[in-house]
C-alpha cells in the first residue's frame, strides 16, 4: 500500500499548529484590546463564563471617564506565577497596581473568582496547641469551609500587597505571630487598591447589577433608612446611642426615618415596603444577622431559638444550622416574621437601589447555599447597588468587647459607623471609603490586632459592589 508522503507531512505540519496554539497562554487582557502597557484606574478579575458582561461593563466604566481592564481567571492562571489561584490573582493585581490601578472588582462568585481564607482561631479560649491541631487538620482534608469559624474569607487580601500573607510559607494564611512564632502578624490591613466583589453566579445577574448601575444616576433622594434592631444587648450594649451615633456620623442634609425595636412596628414586611417606596438612597440595620437574614426583631428571634433549643453561637457550623433553619418546616410560622431573610431580599422592587450598611454576623458568607443575604441585595433587578457586612460571626469575649465599646460600640460597630461617615459625610467612594475605614481602625487599635475577634471583623468586612461609585452619583 503507497502511503502519500506529501499528503502525511501536511497533516502532521498542521497538527503541530494546532496542538501549538492550543498550548499558547491565553491573552492577559481580555478588554480593551492593545492596553497591556496603558495607565489603568480599574482591573476587573473575572470568570470566562461572565467576560462578555464584564467588557460591558468596562464600557460603561470607560464612558465616565474610569480606564478599565478586564482579565480573566484563566489567563491570569496561565501568566501568573502562585501556589494557588488567589496568590496569582493578587500577584496580577500587583501588576496593575504599580501601573497605578487604585481599584480591583472581582466580578464572581466564590465559585468562580476565589476569595482567601484567613486563620482567625479564638486563641481566648483555644490554646495555640489546640489552634495548631486545628490548622493540621484542615490542611490534611483541604476542605476550609468545614473549619468556618476559623476560617475567614476575605477580599482584603487583593488590597494589600505590603505585607506577606504566608510568613512561615506553611499554606495557613493571616496566622498571628503566637502561632507561627515569628516576630510579625501574617496579613495586613492597609489597602494599596481598593477592592469590591459583585458576587454574580452567571451571566444574568452580572447583567442585573450593570442594569442598575447604568441607572443610579436617578436617583435624587436624600433619606437614610435605619433600623435598630437590638433590645436583646442588654446592658453590655446601647443600640439606641449607636444609633445616635450613626446619624451623627451621616453629616448635614440627609434625612432619616429612625425604626427602634419596641417603639415602633419592627417587621419584614413593613421594611420591604418602605424601602420598595423608593425614598431611601441607603439602608443601615444595625441588627444580629444569618447567612439568610438580617434580624429586624431581635427578643422574637431570640425566643423562638430558645424554644428550639438552637444556640448558634455553640454551633459546630453556622453555615449548616442556617442552612437547616431556613429549610425547615417551623421557619415561616415561626421566625420569618423576626428576619428579613432571603425571599424578602428577592421581592423588593425599589427603582433607586441603595446603598446597605449591616452590622449583623455572617451576612456575607460567600459560600452559603445559593447567595448569603446581602449577596441576594445585589445581584438582583432592585435592591442595592452596594453593601458591607461580615463574612463571619464575631467571637469576642465579654471583657474584650466592653474595653471596646468606648468608641461607637466597639468592633463592628466602630469599623461600620466609620464607613458610613467616609460615605455620607466626606463623600467617598464605596471602595475607598471601605479601605479607610479598615485603615483608620487598624491604626487605632494597632495593639490589638493581634486578637482574634479585632482581625476577624478587619478580614470579615466586606465590600459587594463596583468600588469606583460613591452616592453622589445618586442623588443630583
Amino acid at each position: 500500500m503507497m502511503v502519500n508522503t506529501k499528503r502525511l507531512f501536511l497533516v502532521l505540519i498542521i497538527s503541530v499548529l494546532l496542538l501549538s496554539s492550543s498550548c499558547a497562554k491565553p491573552a492577559l487582557v481580555s478588554y480593551p484590546q492593545g492596553s497591556a502597557k496603558c495607565p489603568v484606574n480599574l482591573l476587573v478579575v473575572t470568570h470566562d463564563s461572565l467576560l462578555s458582561v464584564a467588557k460591558d461593563f468596562a464600557r460603561e466604566k470607560e464612558s465616565s471617564g474610569i480606564k478599565t481592564v478586564v482579565v480573566t481567571t484563566r489567563a491570569i492562571d496561565a501568566n501568573f506565577s502562585g501556589k494557588d489561584l488567589p496568590e496569582k490573582i493578587r500577584n496580577c493585581a500587583g501588576e496593575f497596581q504599580k501601573r497605578g490601578a487604585k481599584n480591583i472588582l472581582l466580578l464572581g462568585s466564590y465559585s468562580l473568582v476565589p476569595g482567601r481564607y484567613v486563620f482567625c482561631p479564638d486563641l481566648n479560649n483555644l490554646t495555640v496547641a489546640d489552634a495548631k491541631a486545628i490548622e493540621k487538620k484542615a490542611i490534611k482534608e483541604k476542605n476550609l469551609e468545614k473549619f468556618e469559624r476559623y476560617f475567614v474569607p476575605t477580599d482584603l487580601y487583593y488590597a494589600n500587597f505590603s505585607e506577606s500573607w504566608d510568613l512561615n510559607g506553611n499554606g495557613i494564611f493571616g496566622e498571628v505571630k503566637a502561632l507561627t512564632g515569628l516576630s510579625a502578624d501574617e496579613g495586613g490591613f492597609s489597602c494599596q487598591m481598593n477592592v469590591g466583589r459583585i458576587p454574580a453566579s452567571n451571566e444574568q445577574e452580572a447583567s442585573l447589577y450593570l442594569e442598575k448601575l447604568r441607572n443610579f444616576h436617578l436617583g435624587k433622594n436624600k433619606k437614610v433608612l435605619i433600623v435598630n434592631a437590638t433590645k436583646d444587648g442588654g446592658p453590655l450594649f446601647d443600640g439606641d446611642e449607636l444609633s445616635r451615633q450613626i446619624i451623627q456620623s451621616l453629616g448635614e442634609g440627609w434625612s432619616v426615618d429612625l425604626i427602634s425595636e419596641g417603639m415602633r412596628e419592627c417587621t419584614p414586611s413593613r421594611i420591604r415596603k418602605m424601602l420598595d417606596s423608593g425614598d431611601y438612597i441607603s439602608f443601615i440595620a444595625l441588627a444580629h444577622g444569618f447567612p439568610f437574614g438580617i434580624v429586624v426583631n431581635s427578643i422574637g428571634r431570640l425566643n423562638v431559638l430558645t424554644r428550639r433549643k438552637i444556640n448558634l453561637m455553640d454551633s459546630e457550623s453556622i453555615l449548616n444550622e442556617s442552612k437547616k433553619i431556613e429549610e425547615a418546616g417551623w421557619y415561616k410560622k415561626e421566625l420569618s416574621g423576626y428576619v428579613f431573610d432571603n425571599e424578602d431580599a428577592l421581592r423588593l422592587k425599589n427603582n433607586i437601589p441603595f446603598f446597605l450598611m449591616a452590622f449583623g454576623c455572617y451576612v456575607t458568607a460567600p459560600e452559603y447555599k445559593n447567595h448569603s443575604i446581602l449577596e441576594n441585595f445585589v445581584v438582583q433587578k432592585h435592591g442595592a447597588i452596594a453593601a458591607c457586612g461580615l463574612s463571619r460571626v464575631v467571637t469576642v469575649s465579654r471583657e474584650t468587647y466592653e474595653a471596646a465599646l468606648s468608641r461607637t460600640g466597639g468592633l463592628q460597630f466602630e469599623l461600620g459607623t466609620s464607613i458610613i461617615e467616609n460615605v455620607f459625610k466626606k463623600g467617598m467612594t464605596f471602595g475607598e471609603a471601605h479601605s479607610k475605614a479598615i485603615e483608620e481602625y487598624a491604626r487605632r487599635n494597632a495593639t490589638l490586632l493581634g486578637s482574634s475577634d479585632q482581625r476577624e471583623i478587619l478580614f470579615g468586612m466586606s465590600l459587594l459592589g463596583d468600588p469606583t461609585i460613591n452616592l453622589r452619583q445618586g442623588r443630583e
